[in-house]
């Protein structure tokens, strides 16, 4: 189904535009993002069997990838409880029910849930930052290698730490190892002239935390 058909069909079922989308599957639309029709993986789409004859009930399912597409983005429960680590405060803040026929106790089996996928997320996050703390330490401080980052970047901003060393080619931190530098607490950042360095010391690094 192209965009346009898309509005159309909202627009029958709802002329007044007034009523909310709900996806089958769950989740909330979050947003649309327009790409090649073969980026992401194929899309697909309905057409009539017998073009002369349409019927609702007797449709073909096509999957391509030619021309582009428009993906629609949704958000969910689990995005939202992995987003925040399993931090129940900050999920609590972030969902709301808004029921009119639900009992209580329906509503706290929901909320029990959530509380326990978070529970999995914390456990997740916290042997995360573990194993990803000793691999930093083992690849990069050691033999006069120092991570910057340029004082243009601010800090929290992934993807523009490198690690530098004389004679050396500076080599580019992917996410995981970023991740460590600003959230484990085992590192902070001392401000030279034209840049940042990530220096390990978790005394220090326990007094140090971004603000997110």
């Amino acid at each position: 189904m192209k965009t346009k058909d898309f509005i159309k069909m909202l627009q029958e079922a709802d002329p007044e535009g007034e009523g909310y989308v709900r996806l089958p599957w769950g989740g909330a639309p979050w947003f649309a993002e327009a790409k090649e029709g073969y980026w992401d993986g194929p899309y697909q789409y309905l057409e009539d069997v017998d073009p002369k004859k349409p019927n609702l009930h007797k449709k073909r399912l096509v999957t391509s990838t030619l021309g582009y597409k428009v993906d629609i983005h949704s958000l969910e429960y689990d995005s939202i409880i992995w987003d925040e680590k399993g931090d129940m405060d900050k999920i609590r803040n972030r969902i709301r029910v808004d029921y009119n026929w639900v009992s209580d106790e329906k509503e706290n089996a929901f909320w029990k849930d959530i509380e326990d996928e978070a529970k999995y997320a914390r456990e997740r996050d916290e042997n995360f930052l573990k194993e990803w703390y000793q691999r930093v330490l083992e690849e990069w401080y050691h033999e006069d290698w120092e991570i910057r980052q340029p004082l243009d970047k601010p800090i929290g901003y992934y993807h523009c730490m490198k690690a530098h060393k004389l004679f050396h080619v500076p080599k580019t931190l992917n996410q995981g190892q970023c991740d460590i530098l600003i959230r484990s607490g085992n590192f902070y950042p001392e401000k030279k002239e034209k840049y940042y360095v990530w220096h390990h010391d978790p005394e220090k690094g326990k007094n140090w935390k971004i603000k997110k």
